[in-house]
């Protein structure tokens, strides 16, 4: 059984991945339709609540995102299947853009897997906050968004990037896993 579930879940990271570099590709072409974008949204593009977090400013971006979530899938609890991280980026995609639509309308646009990274990450946590890895990833993500609170994004990250670090999505991500794990039985491990 664990074996299907970990095939399920490599089958669903590989297809992320590569849409995400299938788009990256056409990237010129399908930015400025798939990026989350306020405006648009407002007039009823609705499918950028989902499409944004498919797109990246450049390969390193794309890069670092990928990286980001392959390594925080090593870290989910036993029982955190396929069906979990399904519902996970699907649903946090969805909280992240509500979040930016209804509370950061100073940002007009947004790209990137770094919210949905971020709900993976405060899921994975959360649900091993009675062990020394759960408390320790936990720990590390408060540390970050608190930096990312006072002082913004690393400047490092955004030369990198080409673009600036949306630091909102960070929080809103988190604060969307950790609400996913405790309303959705789907999301939380079995033990």
């Amino acid at each position: 059984m664990p074996y299907r579930n970990l095939s399920c879940s490599v089958i669903v990271l590989t297809l992320i991945a590569s849409l995400c570099l299938l788009i990256q590709f056409n990237n010129t072409e399908l930015f400025p339709i798939l990026r989350y974008e306020r405006n648009p949204i407002a007039e009823g593009e609705y499918w950028r609540f989902l499409s944004g977090h498919l797109l990246h400013l450049n390969w390193l971006h794309l890069l670092f995102n990928l990286l980001g979530l392959f390594l925080l899938w090593a870290f989910r609890p036993v029982g955190f299947n396929c069906y979990a991280l399904i519902a996970l980026l699907i649903l946090s995609a969805f909280g992240i853009s509500t979040g930016l639509s209804l509370f950061s309308p100073h940002i007009s646009w947004y790209v990137g897997l770094s919210g949905i990274l971020h709900a993976l990450w405060m899921a994975i946590a959360w649900l091993q906050k009675n062990t020394m890895l759960g408390l320790g990833l936990l720990a590390f993500l408060a540390f970050k968004l608190l930096g990312e609170w006072l002082w913004g994004g690393l400047g490092m990250t955004a030369q990198l990037i080409s673009g600036t670090v949306v630091t909102d999505a960070h929080l809103y991500g988190a604060i969307t896993g950790w609400l996913l794990v405790l309303l959705f039985p789907v999301i939380k491990s079995k033990r």
